[in-house]
């Protein structure tokens, strides 16, 4: 095993601030401050945006709850403050 170097998360300097990552289905999966959610693209050492939550979230925890699907949980947001909800977004494979 051995580390390697990839793309910049897609979006402005800050998405990196704070951003979750996890492993869904064989995929990285990140989580930025701005709601994007991205993916790793193997093939390109790139990210590419799957799709954006109502409202970003950063320092939060993203957990895996099924082949496909994650739970966004726990802390906050510039604008709207702490977060209460858990929210749960579903990939498509």
């Amino acid at each position: 095993n051995s580390w390697s170097t990839v793309a910049p998360i897609c979006g402005v300097p800050l998405n990196g601030f704070g951003a979750v990552a996890t492993e869904i289905d064989g995929r990285l999966i990140v989580s930025t401050v701005d709601g994007a959610i991205q993916q790793l693209d193997d093939s390109t050492q790139s990210w590419r945006i799957l799709g954006q939550v109502d409202t970003g979230r950063f320092f939060h925890r993203i957990v895996p709850t099924s082949n496909n699907e994650f739970a966004l949980i726990g802390d906050a947001n510039m604008s709207v403050g702490k977060f209460k909800e858990t929210e749960f977004v579903r990939l498509t494979p």
